[in-house]
């Protein structure tokens, strides 16, 4: 002890502090009702979801594919073959953009690497035959336009190839 430090104070006798009690009860009331209001809000969103009010847009509407002058190359140079996206987000939504066209800015289609009627089933590139074949059932090809498959609306805006990947459309001829 330094001779500036104030003198210790010499402890008084110990208070008792009464128990609380109740509080186990209140936790779990409270728990309860947010268990409750939670499976109501899901209720909800699950019922408005099936009737279709509600529309989940996760993500850009439009996908942008490349330039039109690189994209051509690449597929010329790899034997007409479409060029592969695959989804890094969701792995359920990859597509091929195909060019028909003569020229760079016009013929561009875009489908979708899966099984129309069962999505779970992959399309895939026979490189030897030069068709796509359903990996589920490899009696079922498609041609390399993707005639058959779900196609996707194409533009070309500055030399570059956009997608609307999130158009509904049904159609399944390309177009």
């Amino acid at each position: 002890m330094r001779a500036d430090d104030p003198p210790p104070v010499a402890p008084g006798p110990l208070v008792p502090v009464a128990q609380s009690q109740g509080h186990a009860g209140k936790a779990l009331a409270v728990a309860a009702v947010a268990i409750v209001l939670i499976a109501v809000v899901t209720v909800f969103v699950a019922l408005a979801a099936n009737r279709g009010d509600v529309e989940v847009n996760l993500g850009d509407a439009q996908f942008n594919a490349g330039q039109t002058d690189r994209l051509s190359k690449a597929i010329d140079e790899g034997g007409g073959l479409p060029f592969l996206y695959q989804d890094l987000v969701g792995n359920d939504r990859h597509l091929f953009v195909q060019h028909l066209g003569d020229e760079q800015d016009e013929g561009w289609v875009a489908f979708g690497a899966f099984d129309p009627d069962d999505p779970t089933c992959a399309v895939l590139i026979d490189r030897e035959a030069k068709i796509l074949v359903n990996e589920c059932d490899e009696s079922v090809t498609y041609p390399l336009s993707g005639e058959g498959l779900r196609q996707y609306p194409t533009t070309v805006e500055d030399g570059r190839i956009v997608v609307d990947v999130n158009e509904l459309t049904t159609s399944t001829t390309a177009g």
